[in-house]
């Protein structure tokens, strides 16, 4: 089978203590997946080699949800953040900081 094919299809698989299940690339997730955590976090978009990157959506356990674009696993670029206590933070992240409120 070859490199492309494995990306066509969806795979399940265990993954940094937690469940993967979209395409893999040699093994690691890359291209659309969701990551399911035990603690019920949760990563749903892209992935790059292995690591959320790209845009997605992340679950937090306590309640609050980020969409947008995630780098490396983490808040960066555009994107929307709302608390568990409904508070929305929309902009600019830079390593999981709000740098630029946008209206």
């Amino acid at each position: 089978m070859v490199d492309e094919d494995l990306m066509k299809y969806k795979h399940k698989i265990p993954w940094v203590g937690g469940e993967y299940e979209g395409q893999l690339k040699y093994g690691v997730p890359e291209g659309f997946g969701k990551l399911i955590m035990p603690n019920g976090a949760s990563y749903e978009g892209e992935w790059l080699k292995g690591k959320p990157h790209g845009r997605g959506t992340l679950n937090y356990p306590g309640g609050g949800i980020y969409r947008g674009d995630v780098r490396n696993g983490k808040r960066q670029g555009k994107g929307i953040y709302v608390t568990a206590d409904r508070k929305i933070y929309k902009g600019l992240w830079d390593n999981n900081k709000l740098v630029k409120a946008i209206d």
